[in-house]
């Protein structure tokens, strides 16, 4: 309900209208004078390469809103119901991670706090790539956690993770994620052909962008918006990088917290810091059997803190954490639950009166 109901009121927000203007008719321009596209650069004769990906995006997001315009047409509903859609499977996913890290009712209650928490719902509600890359991400992570005691799921993981970064390239921070991980836990599936296979099946998934590059290279001396940003190019035709103003390291590290906060209820954040304080009394107690029973989530949240100061903490990067943090409140009320002599009825009511707010003010 939270992300379907009046999934179409309300203008277009931040970079939907420029996505969703191109998936109509799948046509890489958007008449922006000071970031013009292949297209422009080559017209009349567009050649085969250009028409695979976009300059400034990988191309799977728009090849999905396309379809959708084209089944039930042109509308701001259509090109935001993929995006909620996955959100709602999203939660799906949340609970298996967490039930496959720390049991059924954990999972249970981080996939009930990621159904209604603010973050959740909104990026479920728009239509940018962040609800792709988060519901791709969580089945990387959801069949890492599956291969290492089945290795044939890196397979899939790869397959997953080629579709993820298929839709936008921060979706590759999965892949030091796996590593850093692997090598905690299971340092011998290096040696599995399964995970390299499942590597290779995720680079031909993501050939359409890899192919795109290099024929962008090859004929004007330079990759795409985005990898010309990251490789220090200087293209003549993007001496103007919108949305690449992000500040020096030192402001992106002043705007983590207060964005978080903005981005986030109170109560939510307050559940967030009572889960970190559980966390450190469970380091004093024991730092080694503590740290063991939380490799995953500490791998994922140094990872993703990287990227984030990496590309700026705006509003929708911060998104990619909430599955996370949902994760780590619900690890925390489970502990709290299983505190002996605790009345359930006492526990499941502030439990129930925390979701209960958050709907509200998700809703809000």
């Amino acid at each position: 309900i939270l992300r379907l109901a009046f999934l179409g009121n309300g203008d277009p927000v931040n970079d939907e209208s420029l996505l969703a203007f191109r998936a109509i008719g799948l046509i890489d321009f958007d008449n922006a004078e000071y970031q013009t596209t292949p297209w422009e650069w080559t017209d009349p004769n567009v050649p085969w390469w250009a028409k695979i990906s976009f300059h400034d995006h990988p191309p799977l997001v728009f090849w999905i809103q396309h379809i959708f315009m084209r089944i039930f047409g042109e509308n701001t509903w259509v090109f935001r119901l993929p995006s909620a859609l996955l959100g709602i499977i999203s939660v799906w996913l949340v609970f298996l991670i967490a039930e496959k890290l720390y049991g059924e009712r954990a999972g249970l209650i981080a996939s009930a706090l990621y159904a209604v928490t603010l973050n959740g719902v909104y990026i479920s509600r728009i239509g940018l790539q962040e609800a792709y890359v988060i519901f791709f991400l969580l089945l990387v992570f959801y069949f890492l956690l599956r291969a290492l005691e089945h290795p044939r799921f890196y397979l899939i993981m790869g397959v997953a993770l080629g579709l993820g970064i298929l839709s936008k390239y921060t979706a590759a921070i999965a892949v030091p994620i796996i590593f850093s991980y692997l090598a905690m836990v299971k340092i011998g599936d290096f040696r599995r052909k399964d995970l390299w296979f499942g590597l290779l099946f995720m680079l031909g998934i993501a050939s359409p962008i890899l192919i795109y590059n290099i024929m962008l290279y090859k004929n004007f001396g330079h990759f795409d918006f985005q990898l010309s940003y990251v490789f220090g190019q200087t293209p003549e035709a993007w001496q103007v990088q919108p949305g690449k103003d992000i500040g020096l390291l030192s402001e992106r590290l002043l705007n983590f917290i207060p964005r978080l906060v903005n981005s986030n209820s109170w109560l939510f954040l307050t559940a967030v810091f009572v889960s970190l304080l559980s966390f450190l009394g469970g380091l004093f107690r024991g730092a080694k059997a503590a740290l063991r029973g939380h490799i995953f989530l500490l791998t994922a949240f140094a990872w993703f803190f990287v990227l984030i100061l990496a590309i700026g903490p705006s509003y929708r990067f911060l998104s990619t954490l909430t599955p996370l943090l949902a994760i780590a409140v619900g690890l925390a009320i489970n502990r709290f639950l299983e505190i002996p002599n605790l009345p359930a009825g006492a526990a499941y009511g502030i439990f129930a009166a925390l979701a209960t707010f958050e709907i509200y003010y998700s809703a809000n």
